[in-house]
């Protein structure tokens, strides 16, 4: 097991140490926030792991590249934010002018020149120049993208067999969907593509506060209507040469709890995000990601920033949560990433309410600590 243990400042931190956990584990008091907000990233394990050797066997299908029993490095994930940004800086989120859509396959990492064949035979479709279907008997259709094709609509191609056609020049990649009851499916979960493994944990980088305009709010002084954002991120297991190694991609699962600095529970966890299977509709888009979300190597203001690292922010809280109906004092937010493989990384996050107008003192029901109901 790969652990990765990383600490970012938000605010000023002091010197802490690091432990490894497992999933829903209690967290030590020790790590309960103090005077001052803290950030913690912890590895966070699952148990037992889902990428083992037992999922490569009840894969249905194998990879679309040789050698097909091989684990192929990525650079795009299911889920990734897709965004071609054409407005102002000034004008970003749901007001944005461009194109705002979720990944909806993988992007593998290939020579330009290289063959591609269907991974389950079926009938050949030609969606558009260099978009290839695969249109198989159980109703699942498999997506080729960015091949020169050799095929034509209506062929017979058989899987592991037929070139459907080849990588085409200055693409790098193939892109590779699968859509089963009209719904896009993570070609990695399990029981759909092996053999695939990765043992390195996602990281939540930060958390973050802010305004309904817009504005920052210091994670020590949290006050008004705020919304929760989180900072996330995950590695591909796999290295590759070329600019776009090394670049993340967003993790597959999202969730947070928030809790008082004694540990009772105020709002319990909470799934903001869950690419492991399927991904929400385009519309909701940001309704999952807050503004400031881009891909590796985005269009921004209409220009294309070369080798620039993408950044995915989450939207913990869809409706801004008003601190007036919570209590002054110290709390915790606990986030946590996680991808197909079950690996988790957590983020523990001290904040602090101080409504300063007196208000904060009261608790509506639906709000109380489970332990007080």
């Amino acid at each position: 097991m790969k652990w990765v243990v990383r600490a970012v400042g938000v605010v000023a931190v002091s010197a802490v140490a690091f432990v490894a956990v497992k999933a829903d584990a209690p967290l030590p008091a020790s790590l309960a926030p103090q005077v001052s907000p803290v950030s913690r990233t912890l590895a966070v394990s699952a148990a037992p792991p889902l990428c083992t050797g037992e999922r490569d066997r009840r894969a249905t299908y194998r990879w679309p590249l040789r050698p097909f029993d091989r684990e192929h490095p990525l650079r795009g994930g299911f889920g990734d934010p897709r965004t071609v940004e054409r407005s102002d800086e000034a004008v970003e989120g749901p007001q944005s002018i461009g194109s705002f859509t979720f990944h909806n396959g993988i992007d593998i990492v290939a020579r330009d020149g290289t063959p591609v064949y269907p991974v389950v035979s079926g009938i050949a479709v030609i969606r558009h120049t260099h978009e290839v279907s695969v249109h198989t008997a159980s109703f699942r259709i498999f997506q080729y993208w960015h091949i020169d094709p050799r095929v034509r609509t209506g062929q017979r191609v058989v899987g592991g067999e037929t070139i459907l056609g080849t990588v085409q020049h200055g693409k790098h990649h193939l892109h590779f969907g699968e859509i089963s009851s009209m719904r896009a499916v993570n070609p990695l979960a399990r029981g759909h593509l092996g053999p695939y493994r990765d043992t390195g944990v996602p990281s939540v980088a930060a958390l973050l506060a802010r305004a309904t305009s817009g504005q920052d709010v210091p994670l020590a002084r949290l006050h008004g209507r705020i919304e929760l954002i989180a900072d996330a991120l995950d590695a591909q297991p796999l290295s590759f040469g070329g600019p776009w190694s090394g670049k993340p991609v967003s993790p597959a699962l999202v969730r947070w709890q928030l809790e008082r600095s004694d540990g009772a529970v105020v709002r319990p966890w909470r799934t903001v995000v869950d690419f492991r299977l399927h991904e929400p509709p385009a519309k909701k888009f940001w309704q999952t990601y807050a503004a400031g979300t881009y891909q590796n190597f985005p269009v921004l203001s209409d220009h294309f920033n070369w080798g620039k690292p993408g950044r995915y922010l989450y939207r913990l809280t869809r409706e801004p949560i008003d601190t007036r109906t919570l209590p002054n004092g110290d709390y915790r937010v606990i986030v946590e990433a996680g991808d197909v493989c079950g690996n988790r990384g957590r983020l523990v996050q001290g904040v602090t309410i101080a409504n300063g107008d007196g208000t904060g003192t009261r608790l509506p029901a639906a709000l109380l600590p489970l332990r007080a109901r």
